[in-house]
């Protein structure tokens, strides 16, 4: 089992790959520019000529004090500058949600998620509208409200967005959700994806169509993400992103760690403990899988190591140590032992492995006429045949 702290070691901020095509393709951050990167490690967007505290308009921060009106008005500021920075110094900020309405070019900036901390009565943030080339880093965000359904940050069609080295926090909805979009990217933020009481919360981040066109977002990207506590998912895909890479994020303690329905992207050493149902879930989706999941082997339909090729139409994948199980159909059951399942290991399966009928056992150390065997009949470890 790999630790965190070995994990974030493997994808430092270098992220290199065994190859050169294989490291461009993985690296979100040449989405940010035309066709060139950036430094390593700093995403922040082409800074705008525009710099305001909130403290100069009247935020006060001392974590009684509504400061939405000071929060809104930098906001408007920026809109009418075509572009700047808000700049939240350290304290503890009260808002409701502020609401970025064809606000273009804008970077929220805090000192550091340490000490600058906002904590919302509702959802965060909502930009609509061309909202194009956002930016949230150095913040801490949270919901404290027990039971809560909010979403923290939701941006309609994200073009050239960033969410960087934030801490977001108690939203009962979706911690962070990109509808459609483009060029955009999540990284290095610590999400606990559920509301405080636990009981609600859907994602720590969502890709999902833009819900007035149903356009699918497309080069999109996270990197070295920490979720967890999430009491759904911790990547949640609908019929989105495609063409985006998954980099070195981490789930853990959620019901699902990743699951993609209908997406295509490319997946670089996801790791997924502790989480209450399955780690990892494709569902028509199109997964290219680079290292490793959970540093356990990756499996296709036919049972091989699946590392640097693609993993196509698997409904259920669950990797667990010692063995590895592919359950497949639309229909397939979150437990082995209910839906037919692909198995390997030593020995003869008949009264030692139980799986429903139409499961497959590859014996390895098995010779001819003992190395694949089917489930024909019942519903214990009876009902084997060497095939």
């Amino acid at each position: 089992m790999i630790h965190r702290r070995r994990m974030l070691g493997l994808i430092g901020l270098g992220g290199a790959l065994t190859t050169a095509a294989a490291a461009d393709a993985a690296d979100p951050r040449i989405f940010l520019t035309s066709g060139s990167k950036q430094q390593a490690g700093d995403l922040t967007q082409t800074p705008s000529t525009l710099t305001t505290s909130v403290r100069d308009h009247g935020a006060i921060g001392d974590g009684q004090t509504d400061d939405t009106a000071a929060f809104q008005q930098v906001l408007s500021m920026v809109k009418s500058a075509g572009g700047g920075e808000m700049f939240v110094p350290p304290g503890d900020y009260v808002t409701n949600t502020l609401l970025l309405d064809a606000v273009p070019n804008l970077t929220i900036r805090g000192a550091s998620r340490e000490t600058t901390r906002i904590t919302s009565r509702s959802s965060f943030l909502r930009a609509v509208n061309s909202s194009d080339q956002g930016t949230v880093r150095d913040v801490l965000i949270r919901n404290t409200v027990r039971g809560n359904r909010d979403d923290g940050i939701v941006v309609l069609y994200p073009r050239r967005w960033i969410i960087q080295q934030c801490g977001i926090e108690g939203f009962g909805g979706d911690s962070v959700r990109f509808e459609g979009g483009l060029q955009s990217q999540i990284a290095w933020n610590r999400i606990n994806a559920a509301d405080p009481s636990g009981t609600n919360g859907n994602a720590g981040i969502h890709f999902t169509p833009d819900r007035s066109t149903g356009l699918a977002g497309t080069t999109m990207a996270t990197w070295g993400n920490y979720i967890t506590a999430g009491a759904n998912y911790g990547i949640l895909c609908d019929q989105s992103p495609v063409l985006s890479v998954f980099n070195g994020d981490i789930a853990e303690y959620c019901r699902t760690g990743l699951r993609m329905s209908g997406a295509e992207a490319t997946i670089i050493n996801l790791y997924t403990e502790a989480n209450k149902a399955t780690p990892f879930e494709l569902h028509d989706s199109n997964a290219t899988v680079i290292g490793d999941l959970k540093d356990e082997p990756v499996t296709t339909w036919d049972g091989t190591p699946a590392a640097d090729r693609a993993i196509v139409r698997v409904s259920r994948l669950t990797v667990n140590p010692g063995k590895a199980i592919v359950s497949g159909g639309e229909s397939a059951a979150s437990t082995p032992d209910k839906a037919p399942s692909i198995r390997w290991g030593t020995g003869d399966p008949e009264g030692a492995q139980v799986g429903p009928v139409g499961s497959l056992w590859i014996r390895t150390d098995g010779a001819e006429g003992t190395t694949l065997y089917v489930k024909q009949a019942g519903t214990d470890a009876t009902g084997w045949a060497p095939k």
